[in-house]
């Protein structure tokens, strides 16, 4: 278990990845920098029982300082495995986002049969979801810190350091 508040991360593809952490992000600036392609997260369970699950809360998704990176040059996520977990919520996602979103991971061995890619409530110039990959969807509810650190995740992160 894991959670990044009011930081930044910079990468170009894949920039957050892993197959065992759940994980929440809040007010997070998320940064790339390569300047035709990438991916943000690539998630990847093994089982269904793995608590791994990648939450952006209140983030913001942008190019890196000085960097002219394409419009729809990048995807909020790609599947490492069948099982991949990833949620946007609250966040400013910006032109970078490919009008698709999600990406398959690669042609011939997709890996979308059983992924969890969704959003809720995102803004900004990428986060129209009228073109979204068909394996991704938008949610009726955020979720919670509960559901992705567990109940007791109080006990070891500060709440004065949250977004809300």
């Amino acid at each position: 278990m894991q959670a990044y508040v009011k930081t930044m991360i910079v990468g170009a593809t894949d920039s957050i990845f892993g197959r065992h952490g759940a994980v929440w992000f809040d007010a997070l600036d998320l940064r790339v920098q390569n300047q035709s392609y990438g991916y943000c997260t690539a998630s990847g369970r093994q089982v269904n029982t793995d608590i791994n699950w990648f939450c952006f809360n209140n983030c913001t998704v942008a190019a890196a300082a000085g960097l002219a990176v394409a419009n729809g040059a990048y995807y909020l996520g790609r599947p490492w495995s069948d099982l991949a977990r990833v949620t946007y919520q609250y966040t400013c996602l910006s032109s970078v986002i490919n009008p698709l979103g999600w990406s398959i991971w690669n042609v011939g061995n997709e890996r979308t049969d059983m992924v969890t890619f969704e959003e809720y409530q995102n803004y900004g110039p990428g986060s129209s979801t009228t073109t979204r990959a068909n394996f991704s969807h938008s949610v009726t509810a955020p979720r919670t810190i509960d559901i992705i650190l567990g109940s007791d995740w109080a006990t070891w992160v500060d709440r004065s350091y949250l977004s809300w």
